[in-house]
């Protein structure tokens, strides 16, 4: 192998790399995009869920005659 063919073939695997590196990145963004709009409906769903919890919680005390 000649020497302008280890660059050649330098040049070729540093570009492979940076468009893997490229890649890696555009998914890691993905990723935080996703965990960010999972991480908002969970914290909307309990949200939800607390405020089911004290509507139930006063119903029950209205049928059991009210706070004791």
């Amino acid at each position: 192998m000649t020497i302008d063919e280890r660059l050649e073939y330098l040049v070729k695997s540093q570009e492979s790399q940076e468009a893997n590196l490229n890649r890696l990145f555009d998914l890691h963004a993905q990723t935080e995009q996703a965990l960010g709009r999972f991480i908002s409906r969970t914290d909307e769903t309990l949200n939800k869920m607390a405020r089911i919890l004290e509507i139930h919680e006063h119903r029950l005390s209205d049928l059991e005659g009210g706070p004791q």
